[in-house]
């Protein structure tokens, strides 16, 4: 009971949104580098999806492909696309870190889906991920306090 409370605790505060986990660090000089910059810097959230979609299916290796897949989540969640979601959900979860950051939004596919067992699944590693991050210690370097600060607020 206590670990459902803590869940729906932790979906009401995360609300439609959600923190990100992963930094975008565009290289211009990599292969996959201009067309992150082109669709980061793209306005239109219809035009961006499928910019996303041929970006992980070219470039399936690259250093940022965590952030790609976090954009594409968020999307699918946008469009009422559980199935799709999920399953971007599932290859984020790939690709460390681990983040409570992304297993609440892929939590909410499950439950768009309408898919149980995906749901017991994701609110496990849900919890999971929460408690661990709010059990880890506050970092030495100041300059990343207040991003784990607001990701402890966040769990």
């Amino acid at each position: 009971m206590k670990t459902l409370i803590g869940l729906l605790a932790l979906i009401a505060v995360a609300g439609s949104g959600w923190a990100q986990c992963r930094n975008l660090e565009i290289k211009d000089d990599t292969k996959g580098g201009a067309r992150l910059r082109m669709i980061e810097e793209e306005p239109n959230a219809a035009q961006k999806l499928p910019l996303l979609e041929q970006f992980a299916s070219q470039y399936p290796q690259h250093e940022d492909l965590g952030w790609v897949y976090e954009q594409m989540l968020d999307a699918y969640l946008k469009a009422g696309n559980g199935a799709k979601a999920l399953e971007t959900g599932e290859k984020l979860a790939a690709i460390p870190p681990e983040c409570v950051e992304d297993a609440q939004p892929t939590l909410k596919a499950a439950e768009l889906k309408k898919d149980p067992a995906a749901v017991l699944k994701w609110s496990a590693k849900t919890s999971e991920l929460a408690r661990k991050l709010v059990a880890s210690p506050q970092p030495a370097d100041a300059s990343e306090v207040d991003t784990w600060k607001a990701r402890v607020d966040y769990a």
